[in-house]
C-alpha cells in the first residue's frame, strides 16, 4: 500500500502527443462512484500552442467494494443501515409525538442479536460525464488552461430487506417500520430514486513544460508542472435525500498540484510518470449527522450546521504507449486515494465531535484502475491543425468502498500550432 508521502513522489508511466495534451486532462479530479479514464499527460513546449480537448465516459453498476473491500451492493457500501438507535439524542421538533414514542420505543430496546433492527438497501449507480478542457500556451514554457467536467448521475432502483432475526422482530421493531417513511417524510427526507444533471467542478491553472529532443539515452524528455484551483460550482449533495451524492466536491473549493515526466525509449514505445493532489478548504454548511453511535448508513435524522473539513485526495499511477504511425495502444494503471473527512458542529453539547465523525461515510475511499485503450493522432508538423481521437476502457481491479463502476468512452482534441 502506498503511503501518503511516498504519494507525493511517486511516478506515473505515460505518453505524451506531439502537441495535444492526452486524452482525459489532469485537473479532473477522482469520484468514489465511477472510474474516470486517464487524466494525465505532458503538455509540449511551443509558443501560442493552443489545445481543446473533450471526453465522455459512461458506466453502470449495482456492485461496490465495503470498507473491507468485499463486495457489496451500490447501497450496501457502508455496511447494514443500523436503525436501532436512529432517534437517539435528536434535537430537533419536527416529529410527531407517535413518531417520537415509536424511535424512544426502539432505541431503548436491549438488543438480543447483532442484527436487530437493521435494513439492508439495494440499488444501481448509472453515470455519464466528460470535460472540455483548452489551454494556451502564452510563451514556449508557461501555459494556462480550464477545464469545465460534465455529468448525470443517478441513483436508481432503491429498495430494502428487513435483515433483522425472525426471532428478534419484536413490536417495537414492527412498529418503527410500519413508520419508517413517516418518519423520514415528517423530517423533510425522502428515499426514492435520484437523478442530478449539470456542470461539475470547474478548474483553472497554469502551468510549466519543457522538452528535450535527441537525447543520448532517449528520443525525448519532457516535464510538465501544473497549479490550479477548483472552484466547486458542481451540485451539491442534497441533505434531504437520502441516496443524494455529491457529482463532485460538495461545493468545496481547493486548490491542485501535479507533475508528469515523460519519454520515450525508442520509436514506438513512450512512458512516463506522474503525481497529483488535490486540497480542498474547509467549508460552512448545513448537514445531516449522525447523534448516536449506534447508527450507521446513509439515513440521518438530525441536521445542523458544522464545518466540513474534506480529506485531501492524491492519484498516482502509469502507463506505457505503443505507437505504429498514426495508430497507437496504451495501457495504465493509476491508485486514488481519499482521506478521511472531518466535522465540527457548531453545538458541540448537542453535536460532539467524536459522534458525528463515528459516521462511516466521511472515513475516506481507495481506487486502484486499470486502463486501456486505443488512440489516432493525426499531427503534423508541416499543418496548423492536429486532431487527435482516442478510445478507452477503465476496470476498478481492487478498491475499498468506492462503487465497482467500470467506464468505457472516448475522447477528442484539436491542437493548433501559430508558428510552424
Amino acid at each position: 500500500m502506498l503511503t501518503h508521502k511516498s504519494a507525493i513522489i511517486a511516478l506515473l508511466l505515460c505518453a505524451p502527443s506531439l502537441f495535444l495534451l492526452s486524452p482525459a486532462h489532469a485537473a479532473v479530479h477522482s469520484h468514489l462512484y465511477a472510474a474516470h479514464p486517464y487524466t494525465f499527460g505532458t503538455r509540449f513546449e511551443r509558443n501560442h500552442l493552443t489545445t481543446i480537448d473533450a471526453w465522455i465516459t459512461h458506466g453502470t453498476t449495482t456492485h461496490a467494494h465495503n470498507a473491507q473491500q468485499k463486495k457489496t451492493n451500490v447501497l450496501n457500501m457502508y455496511g447494514a443501515h443500523q436503525m436501532h438507535q436512529l432517534g437517539k439524542n435528536l434535537a430537533n421538533e419536527n416529529l410527531s409525538d407517535t413518531s417520537i414514542d415509536v424511535l424512544n420505543a426502539l432505541w431503548h430496546v436491549i438488543p438480543t442479536d447483532d442484527a436487530y433492527a437493521q435494513l439492508k438497501f439495494e440499488g444501481k449507480c448509472a453515470y455519464t460525464g466528460g470535460n472540455v478542457a483548452l489551454s494556451l500556451n502564452f510563451t514556449d514554457a508557461f501555459f494556462v488552461g480550464s477545464d469545465v467536467p460534465f455529468y448525470k448521475l443517478a441513483i436508481k432502483s432503491p429498495t430494502y430487506t428487513d435483515i433483522t432475526p425472525t426471532d428478534a422482530k419484536n413490536a417495537e421493531w414492527l412498529q418503527f417500520l410500519n413508520r419508517f417513511d413517516t418518519i423520514l417524510q415528517e423530517e423533510g427526507l425522502t428515499r426514492a430514486a435520484t437523478d442530478v444533471t449539470g456542470v461539475g467542478d470547474i478548474s483553472l491553472f497554469v502551468g510549466w513544460t519543457k522538452s528535450f529532443d535527441e537525447l543520448e539515452n532517449f528520443n525525448f524528455f519532457d516535464a510538465t508542472l501544473r497549479l490550479g484551483a477548483t472552484l466547486g460550482t458542481a451540485e451539491k449533495k442534497d441533505q434531504d435525500k437520502v441516496f443524494s451524492i455529491a457529482p463532485g466536491h460538495d461545493g468545496h473549493k481547493g486548490i491542485f498540484a501535479s507533475c508528469d515526466l515523460a519519454f520515450g525509449t525508442s520509436e514506438w514505445v513512450s512512458l512516463g510518470f506522474h503525481a497529483h493532489e488535490l486540497f480542498l478548504f474547509k467549508k460552512e454548511k448545513s448537514m445531516r449527522v449522525q447523534s448516536a453511535h449506534g447508527q450507521n448508513g446513509f439515513i440521518k435524522l438530525s441536521k445542523t450546521t458544522i464545518d466540513h473539513s474534506q480529506g485531501n485526495t492524491y492519484e498516482v499511477g502509469g502507463h506505457a504507449k505503443f505507437e505504429y504511425d498514426v495508430a497507437s495502444l496504451f495501457v495504465g494503471y493509476t491508485y486514488c486515494h481519499k482521506d478521511k473527512d472531518t466535522l465540527v458542529s457548531k453545538d458541540t453539547t448537542l453535536y460532539p465531535s467524536d459522534i458525528i465523525n463515528n459516521d462511516s461515510m466521511l472515513q475516506g475511499w481507495s481506487m486502484h484502475t486499470l486502463h486501456v485503450g486505443a488512440e489516432f493522432d493525426f499531427s503534423n508538423e508541416e499543418q496548423r491543425l492536429h486532431p487527435k481521437v482516442s478510445f478507452f476502457y477503465n476496470y476498478i481491479v481492487r478498491a475499498r468502498t468506492v462503487f465497482l463502476n467500470n467506464t468505457y468512452g472516448g475522447s477528442a482534441g484539436l491542437a493548433l500550432t501559430w508558428d510552424l
